[in-house]
């Protein structure tokens, strides 16, 4: 019986054995991601001066979608910097 502790690694091995050349092929890094990272952020700033503008006076509308899409966004940025650090 495999060690639970190790079961990522062990999965990992299987896999690269397995796809190797094609892992190889997709691996590196993305020069455009920060490109991406700030056009995200950017529009973050400027979905809220529209909803500020238009949604000003209902609370629950941005309360409800500054939950949602900001959520999203959050997650989002967490990955971006997730991602480049490795």
């Amino acid at each position: 019986m495999e060690d639970q502790n190790e079961w990522h690694i062990n999965r990992e091995e299987k896999i690269r054995a397995k796809y190797g050349a094609e892992i190889k092929k997709l691996e590196g890094n993305d020069p455009y991601s920060i490109f991406y990272f700030l056009a995200m952020s950017a529009s973050h700033w400027l979905v809220a001066v529209a909803f500020a503008t238009f949604f000003g006076d209902r609370y629950f509308i941005l309360a409800l979608c500054g939950w949602f899409i900001g959520g999203n966004w959050a997650v989002a940025g967490g990955l971006a910097m997730h991602e480049a650090a490795h």
